[in-house]
């Protein structure tokens, strides 16, 4: 992409959350443009993984992993669970979080709107 909107566009009312009302569409863009950021959401789109489970799945570094990680969780693309495991430390383990993701332009304004994965209670939106 050669230019990426820096505007902010409203999230469908359907799919708002508390935590935030609006989405920067630049900021997710840039999420998804990225090649590891993308093989991160396809890797977690059937089953919630660890950090270390998505460095050997998406041939990532830690420090990469956990990187790509925070920015999918901060664009409401991943949600954080903690993966209990008895007689050893509980670690956290990330899903897609969406499951559908529409940008249109409407009137000369970009628009966002975001499906939250069925049966997941939505958490998409950041500031």
């Amino acid at each position: 992409m050669s230019s990426t909107p820096s505007s902010t566009a409203p999230a469908d009312s359907q799919h708002e959350t508390g935590r935030a009302a609006e989405v920067d569409v630049a900021t997710l863009l840039g999420a998804l443009e990225d090649d590891d950021c993308r093989a991160i959401l396809e890797a977690t789109s059937e089953q919630a993984l660890s950090t270390s489970e998505l460095c050997e799945q998406c041939d990532l570094s830690t420090s990469s992993a956990y990187r790509k990680v925070d920015e999918l969780t901060e664009v409401g693309l991943l949600e954080e669970s903690v993966r209990l495991r008895p007689a050893k430390a509980h670690t956290s383990e990330y899903r897609l979080a969406v499951s559908k993701l529409e940008i249109s332009l409407d009137g000369g304004q970009l628009e966002l709107s975001v499906t939250s994965r069925q049966g997941n209670p939505p958490s998409i939106l950041a500031d």
